[in-house]
């Protein structure tokens, strides 16, 4: 089985996320066949990265599937992220250097029908 890594955070960064944190446990504790995600967005430095990892060392040790990788300023997912996102996972049978498109079909198909967390931080848009 695959083993969830608990990602760092500071006791000192976590003052007053105690019921957001609450409240987005309770949310995704309740199955829900439709929802796809949770996107977390809000202006730089309110504390999206820190809620994110708080989440995910929360309920990661209760779920077999879970990865969390945190992009670069601008970084955009590609093969090597994909490839970690699929190692995290603990799915096999992959070849590291395919296209991202590929890697992508790949992590599609051994999503389907699992429940799994993925965190993808520092997803930026344009605009």
């Amino acid at each position: 089985a695959v083993k969830a890594v608990p990602v760092q955070v500071h006791i000192d960064d976590v003052y007053g996320f105690e019921q957001r944190e609450a409240e987005l446990v309770a949310e995704l504790a309740v199955p829900d066949p439709d929802r796809l995600g949770v996107w977390l967005h809000g202006m730089g430095g309110c504390g999206k990265t820190t809620l994110a990892k708080l989440l995910f060392n929360r309920l990661a040790p209760h779920l077999k599937y879970s990865a969390f990788i945190e992009l670069q300023h601008g970084e955009r997912i590609g093969s090597q992220q994909l490839s970690v996102l699929l190692k995290q996972l603990g799915a096999a049978g992959f070849n590291e250097a395919s296209p991202a498109g590929l890697l992508l079909s790949r992590l599609q198909e051994y999503v389907c029908n699992r429940v799994v967390l993925i965190v993808v931080d520092n997803v930026w848009t344009q605009g």
